[in-house]
């Protein structure tokens, strides 16, 4: 996704009004095929956007996932499909 482009722009506006901290943006190589197919078969831009703190240890035996973040996810979405709506 451009991320030069107005909804993405909308999307870091929308977080951080939720999270009261400024947006990062990051580029990993995580592979999540559906979002090319939506790009490629449905020609629609895809954001990713995660909700893990540093310390969650994803995939690790002792991974974990605050709840903080949890219910923070659900409202980031609300109010980023608010920001994204016509």
């Amino acid at each position: 996704m451009n991320t030069d482009s107005l909804a993405f722009r909308r999307a870091q506006v929308a977080l951080r009004d939720e999270w009261e901290r400024d947006v990062v943006f990051v580029g990993l190589g995580g592979s999540l095929p559906v979002a090319g197919y939506f790009q490629d078969v449905l020609e629609l831009d895809t954001m990713l956007i995660g909700f893990a703190k540093e310390n969650d240890a994803i995939h690790s035996p002792n991974e974990k996932y605050d709840v903080e973040s949890f219910r923070k996810g659900i409202r980031s979405w609300i109010r980023i499909l608010g920001a994204l709506a016509p």
